[in-house]
């Protein structure tokens, strides 16, 4: 039987169509599947590039302003006169920290580095002489990377969005009269709360809670983590996005992250020269590699089961066709199968039609 059948050619024919339908059905699919993870690849890359510059240009707009702000006070004579009342200018500075909910504190420091007007009183009187924010406050404008809420965190209430305690971003500008003398440094003391909500209302509107937004500095470590990656938990200095970013590129790639998972990662840089020489953080925005390409690869599974039924369908209608075609002829073969020197002559069924297997068979 099996040997009838491995010489079928009703099954060979069937079996080569088959093969070749099938083989188009996976090549089309193998097609189909690149081509739509390319375009899906490229809808990420847009998404993820507008996703961070939009971040970064955010925090540079923002930090923009809190320095516009304060320059703006520093030129006030109702903080940098210095017979002005304490009462006076912490109505000022009170005023100023009720307008924006992310300053944590507003202050001036006299020449000698010593508190005389703060949002917070406890603070007045106490010596900040050698606080970088002082002494680079007295040079220039002055912007402090994040750091830990030394005095203000006992304080001050916790932090809603941050999952680590009070962590504040400090800048800070000279004071001087109209003369020109300098009488004191200004100061505002930043939560970090500021950067989360950026981060929140901008995630919001996208509704994938996969999608995640990290910053880092300028060293990698990251200061605004996530669920999935933690502030201050890993360093992130030698991803290669990260890397391009810190050179003042945009980029996007699939990338392995220190977890060992591959991630569409997007990177921008922020707040990279102003003032001079600038804070250096990275935007980085990831999605897990199988989340991202996952209605491709859905869709090439869609696509191969339907050819593949379609190419099983379309080769059992071979399977029918060649064998009403094909049925005279296994006649014959059949009855010729049945000549041997026993039996010389056998009567060959007569086919009906002008085929060519009808015709060989009236002649035979």
């Amino acid at each position: 039987m099996f040997k009838g059948l491995r010489n079928s050619l009703r099954l060979q024919l069937v079996l080569l169509i088959g093969a070749l339908a099938m083989g188009s059905a996976v090549g089309y699919v193998l097609l189909t599947t690149l081509l739509t993870q390319s375009q899906i690849e490229q809808s990420q890359s847009r998404l993820h590039r507008l996703l961070v510059t939009r971040m970064a240009s955010q925090l540079t707009h923002d930090l923009s302003d809190r320095r516009t702000e304060l320059r703006f006070l520093a030129g006030l004579d109702r903080l940098r006169d210095p017979a002005r009342s304490v009462q006076d200018k912490e109505a000022l500075l009170l005023a100023k920290k009720a307008s924006y909910p992310f300053y944590a504190w507003i202050g001036i420091a006299d020449p000698g580095g010593r508190i005389i007007a703060s949002t917070e009183p406890r603070l007045r009187g106490v010596d900040v002489s050698q606080r970088s924010w002082f002494l680079g406050g007295r040079r220039g404008l002055h912007q402090e990377d994040v750091h830990d809420a030394v005095l203000l965190g006992p304080m001050l209430p916790k932090p809603e969005l941050d999952e680590l305690p009070l962590r504040l971003m400090d800048i800070s500008l000279p004071l001087q009269d109209r003369d020109g003398r300098f009488v004191g440094v200004l100061a505002a003391h930043l939560s970090l709360d500021w950067t989360y909500q950026l981060r929140q209302l901008l995630l919001e509107q996208l509704d994938d809670p996969a999608m995640e937004m990290i910053v880092v500095n300028r060293t990698g470590e990251v200061i605004v983590g996530s669920p999935g990656l933690p502030a201050r938990t890993t360093q992130l200095a030698t991803l290669a996005a990260v890397q391009r970013a810190q050179a003042g590129e945009i980029s996007t790639a699939v990338e392995t992250w220190p977890d060992g998972r591959r991630y569409f990662t997007a990177a921008a840089p922020a707040l990279g020269s102003t003032p001079p020489p600038g804070l250096g953080w990275t935007v980085l925005v990831r999605l897990d590699e199988g989340r991202a390409f996952a209605d491709a690869r859905r869709l090439g599974w869609t696509v191969l089961t339907l050819g593949l039924s379609a190419a099983l369908g379309f080769s059992w209608i071979i399977w029918w066709a060649v064998g009403r075609k094909l049925r005279p002829m296994e006649r014959l073969s059949q009855a010729a199968a049945q000549i041997d020197v026993h039996h010389p002559v056998v009567t060959l069924p007569e086919s009906e039609g002008d085929g060519e297997v009808a015709v060989f068979a009236r002649v035979a």
